[in-house]
């Protein structure tokens, strides 16, 4: 029962419903009325469950579809049953890369609908981890921190339609499986991304993408493989990698023993010796591996721990440590065991001063051998103590306290008292006397007694007891005995001392003059020399005199003349006489502190020298004199320095201006080799006027060799610098020559050369410049310097002849003895015949003949004897000159004739030809030879021959015009040839043979043979000059055969003569040519009608028969 405004509830399950009104009133009255009220479902189902959130879902990138599951959807609804319609169910396969609409549809009974949606993103993921990651560990530690780039993420799809930079890789740094130990977060690689992955957590910004790792980059990592590994959070998406950390420090080896040298007496041959091991440690922390080695003079027992007993020599001792990873390290060090002695110096011996009873005493320290390292030597007495008259014994001791060795060594030290010098009442003068021995009076016996060189008196040095010493004894005179003569081969067995060096350099001197022969033994003379140095007299007198005597032999070893034969000069013997002479100079400027000599064939100059005075260098020159003049020529002769001056300048620059012969130029830094910085600078300088001291085998031995000869150009300079060695300087020795030749050769007397004699070498000296007239040479040492060249198309000289040079001067004289009989009879027979020596071919021929002659006369008589006598050489030079160009000439002019007569088609007749041709033949060699005489008239005189010098001269005045003879003769040889070949009237046979003979006759008369001379002017061969030898000297001979021998005319005009001579009877000559008896009329026959023929009949007019 329901009163009105009641509110009720009526179901829908029960419409139609009746709704029923009851009225009452008091009295109970009731009154009804009613209604149905149908009841309309409007409102949808309820899903009691609610609706899914979207679903993400991350998978591998390699799946294409996976299940996908969410809770069951519920819903409720009054009007049951209710009606579902789902899109998809849980479980359904969902395929990766898509995002996929999921509806759920449920309706009532009245058809009210109610739905649910949501989307199930399915994102193929992967992860790619860099590559495997390799590093040392940190010095000294088994460790290493290592760092790499965070794995790359790829996608397929995206959730949300999200673009990837919505996207966040968070990277949380856990134990996978365990708890969060850290995070981080970083923009995701879009390198391959077109989505995004799983999602962990989502909100407002974006989605958020978990990886988690046990590592992160910068960890350190110990020695070994440590993988390491990226997760997907909510996934099984993973990547790793090896972070592989290597050992590659070797391990340590401390305290490596160092090298020891133990010493040991000659009288043992081992030792033992200990030592600490090193310690060997590593890194890594592991256990390092030693092994042991020992090498060398062991004795067998040498072991690890550091024992080991040694021989002599040379012991290696090695460890080696290996760690676990094969990194190696080495300690190696060397046992030497040697054989050390104590030597001392051997007895010493010293002087005290004249007069005094003790001095100083300075000796070599012992050496103790087979040691280098530290010494605690101590002696009795030291090097330089003062020391008293008598026999002292000098103690040395070395020892070794850690091997317990102890060496020891002694020597005497002999002190001997000296008399002093002084003078007795009868005038005689004592030197310095050791006491104990018997002392020589100063003043000598004069070299004209019997006891030449002998003392006058001899005294005796006493040797006493201390405190006296010594003492001077009465003196005992001794007698010179009976006068005599005397001679070099005397004075060569006297004693020369300071007392006589005098007297006997004096001699020497004199005996070597020039007005005497004596000079002619040198060895001997080299002799005494030697002696004199050996008495070491440095008097300026003495020295004079003996470079007197060097300069008196050097003169008589010169050149041959009329009245004598050059002195021949041993090799020894010239280099005694060189090391004499620097020995008596060196003695003199140690006394005089200067020395200053000229003669005429060597100058002197030596000078003493503060350092400071030589800091710019320092400079000795040869110098010609302006004011000295050469009769007839520009420069000193050969041989002598007259005309010359040595002077010394304070610098190494030498003035242009100077006219500088021969220089020697020692480098500023001269004075750094001095043996202490105040000594003083001494340096001798010499030179000599060419090499006659000189003797070297090398330039002996090259005479002949290639056509040459090999000769020191100029002088000879010589540079001493006192207690100096001049040996590998730093800056050059420059030495300087006058010389205009450039190829020649820079070289020094080496005395240790030729076992010990010297000779000439290039060692230590170098060319080093080459100028107009100078050559530069610089030295790295100090000694006698020269040039050598080599002059080309020279014989040796006559004192080397070889046999080369004898055949050829045989074949010369013999050749030329032919040539002047077949001249001679020749000339004879031409001049006696009158039809033979008329026309003009026949008369020039005569004069070529008559000038051959001559020149061959003029040959033989004076080209060797006039040589030496100045005038007479120079006059029989020019004759062979004049001869020589004038045969030339009539040659030429003979040619000229021949081409007239033979080539031109009308040969021309002028007037007064003869005289023409003698005035040219004989005239023009006569200007050639006066212009050349007036020129250089010395250069007619030759030290070996009388004839012109090879040079210029030559060249110009005798060659050139030669050749210009032998172009014009071979010119007109080819015409006349040119026209004999056209000769067609005679035989084929016949004109063969006329064309050779003719063309052998202008050959010789051409004087072709002087083509073979030119050939042997520089390098030719020895072939060469035998030919022009051969045919030059036999052209005469030639020349009979040819025109008188084999011509028919002239045994025609012979046979009456012969048949005098034959008493009567018929004496014919033989014929060689019978055929040709009427040759001469058959020419001359058909000469009116032949141009060519009729030339040739010309030429055989003029040459075969007379005009």
């Amino acid at each position: 029962m329901h009163l009105v405004n009641d509110s009720i509830s009526l179901s829908v399950a029960q419409s139609v419903h009746t709704l029923q009104y009851t009225a009452k009133d008091a009295i109970n009255n009731v009154a009804n009325c009613s209604m149905q009220i149908t009841v309309i479902d409007l409102t949808p189902p309820t899903f009691t469950t609610g609706c899914p959130g979207d679903i993400y879902r991350l998978v591998d990138l390699n799946i294409e579809s996976v299940p996908v599951a969410w809770p069951n959807v519920t819903a409720s609804d009054p009007n049951s049953p209710l009606l579902w319609n789902p899109s998809h169910h849980p479980g359904d396969m969902f395929p990766v890369g898509n995002v996929t609409m999921v509806t759920y549809t449920v309706a009532d009974q009245d058809g009210n609908v109610a739905s649910c949606k949501f989307t199930v993103a399915v994102t193929g993921l992967k992860l790619r981890c860099p590559a495997n990651i390799t590093a040392a560990t940190d010095p000294g530690s088994n460790a290493t921190s290592v760092s790499w780039a965070q794995p790359k993420v790829i996608f397929t799809g995206s959730p949300q339609g999200q673009s990837t930079s919505a996207i966040r890789v968070h990277l949380d740094h856990v134990s996978l499986g365990d708890h969060l130990i850290g995070s981080d977060d970083d923009d995701v690689d879009d390198d391959d991304a077109s989505g995004s992955g799983d999602i962990y957590s989502r909100d407002d910004v974006g989605t958020t993408i978990r990886l988690l790792s046990e590592h992160h980059p910068g960890e350190s990592f110990s020695i070994g493989s440590t993988p390491v590994f990226y997760r997907v959070g909510g996934t099984e998406i993973e990547c790793d990698f090896l972070v592989i950390v290597e050992d590659n420090e070797p391990p340590k080896l401390d305290d490596c023993p160092a090298d020891v040298i133990i010493p040991v007496s000659s009288s043992s041959n081992q030792v033992h010796h200990r030592w600490i091991p090193p310690t060997a440690s590593d890194n890594s922390g592991r256990e390092v591996e030693v092994t042991f080695s020992c090498s060398g003079a062991t004795a067998g027992d040498c072991d690890q721990a550091g024992n080991g007993t040694f021989l002599v020599g040379d012991s290696t001792i090695t460890y080696q440590a290996e760690d676990a990873s094969g990194n190696e390290n080495v300690c190696t060090f060397t046992v030497t065991v040697t054989v050390v002695e104590i030597v001392c110096p051997a007895n010493v011996s010293a002087l005290a001063s004249p007069g005094l009873n003790s001095t100083s005493v300075n000796w070599l320290e012992p050496d103790l051998t087979g040691w280098n390292g530290p010494t605690n030597v101590t002696s009795s007495n030291n090097s330089g103590d003062e020391l008293l008259i008598g026999t002292h014994r000098v103690d040395y001791q070395q020892w070794f306290a850690a091997y317990n060795l102890h060496f020891e060594c002694s020597f005497s030290v002999v002190v001997q008292g000296q008399c002093p010098t002084n003078t007795t009442n009868d005038g005689l003068r004592w030197p310095v006397a050791v006491a104990g021995s018997t002392a020589k009076s100063v003043q000598r016996c004069p070299l004209t007694t019997e006891n030449a060189g002998e003392p006058e008196a001899v005294r005796n040095c006493l040797k006493l007891e201390a405190p006296l010493y010594f003492r001077w004894e009465k003196q005992e005179t001794r007698g010179c005995g009976d006068k005599k003569e005397v001679s070099l081969k005397n004075v060569v067995k006297v004693e020369v001392s300071r007392g006589n060096a005098v007297e006997v350099a004096e001699f020497l001197a004199n005996q070597t003059s020039e007005s005497s022969k004596e000079a002619e033994d040198v060895a001997v003379v080299a002799s005494i020399l030697k002696n004199i140095a050996k008495a070491g007299s440095g008097d300026k007198e003495v020295t004079e005199l003996v470079l007197e005597t060097v300069s008196n032999v050097i003169m008589s070893v010169g050149p041959e003349t009329p009245d004598s034969e050059p002195t021949q000069i041993e090799a020894g013997t010239s280099s005694a006489i060189i090391q004499s002479v620097e020995t008596q100079i060196s003695l003199t400027l140690q006394q005089e502190g200067k020395v200053s000599i000229r003669q005429d064939s060597i100058h002197v100059e030596a000078v003493s020298l503060e350092p400071n005075q030589t800091r710019n260098g320092l400079s000795f020159m040869s110098v010609k004199q302006s004011n000295v003049t050469y009769p007839g020529q520009g420069s000193p002769q050969e041989g002598t320095l007259a005309g010359t001056e040595v002077e010394t300048l304070y610098s190494s620059v030498i003035p242009e201006d100077l006219d500088v012969l021969a220089s020697a130029r020692l480098p500023s830094n001269i004075i750094n080799l001095l043996p202490s910085p105040n000594a003083q600078l001494k340096a001798s300088f010499l030179i000599y006027a060419d090499d006659t001291l000189f003797q070297s085998a090398s330039i002996r031995e090259h005479r002949g060799e290639g056509n040459s000869t090999r000769k020191v150009a100029g002088s000879v300079v010589s540079l001493t610098v006192e207690n100096v060695e001049l040996v590998n300087l730093t800056e050059p020795v420059v030495i300087e020559f006058k010389e205009e030749s450039s190829e020649v050769q820079c070289v020094s007397w080496d005395f240790e050369l030729e076992d010990g004699v010297g000779d000439w070498t290039t060692d230590g000296c170098a060319l080093a410049e080459v100028t107009n007239k100078t050559i530069v040479c610089n030295c790295s040492h100090a000694t006698n310097f020269a040039i050598l060249v080599d002059v080309k198309g020279q014989a040796p000289d006559d004192k080397d002849e070889t046999p080369a040079k004898r055949a050829l001067d045989v074949i010369s004289q013999v050749g030329a003895a032919l040539s002047i009989i077949a001249l001679a009879i020749t000339l004879i027979i031409y001049l006696a015949i009158r039809k033979l020596r008329s026309g003009k071919s026949r008369q020039i021929f005569i004069n070529f003949c008559f000038s051959l002659f001559m020149l061959y006369i003029v040959f033989v008589a004076g080209v060797d004897n006039a040589k030496g006598s100045g005038g007479g050489c120079v006059f029989v030079a020019a004759l062979l000159h004049y001869l020589t160009l004038s045969t030339m000439m009539w040659m030429a002019v003979e040619a000229r004739n021949m081409y007239v007569s033979t080539v031109k088609v009308f040969p021309e007749d002028a007037p007064r030809y003869m005289l023409k041709a003698c005035l040219i033949a004989w005239g023009s060699p006569l200007i050639v030879l006066i212009i050349t005489l007036a020129a250089a008239s010395h250069h007619y005189a030759n030290e070996h021959y009388c004839f012109l010098e090879p040079g210029l001269v030559l060249y110009l005045g005798l060659l050139a015009p030669i050749g210009l003879i032998l172009l014009h003769n071979i010119i007109t040889f080819v015409l006349v040839m040119r026209s004999l070949l056209k000769v067609k009237e005679a035989s084929r046979s016949q004109q063969i043979s006329k064309r050779l003979q003719n063309a052998a006759g202008i050959s010789a008369l051409m004087g072709l043979t002087w083509c073979f001379g030119f050939l042997a002017i520089n390098e030719a061969a020895f072939a060469f000059q035998l030919i022009f030898c051969l045919a030059n000297s036999l052209q005469g001979v030639v020349v009979f055969i040819m025109f008188c021998a084999r011509r028919e005319e002239v045994r025609t005009a012979l046979a009456p003569y012969m048949k005098r001579i034959c008493c009567g009877r018929e004496c014919r000559l033989p014929t060689l040519h019978p055929e040709k008896s009427n040759e001469s009329e058959l020419v001359s026959a058909t000469a009116h009608t032949s141009p060519s023929a009729g030339q040739t009949a010309d030429m055989e007019i003029s040459v075969s028969t007379p005009q």
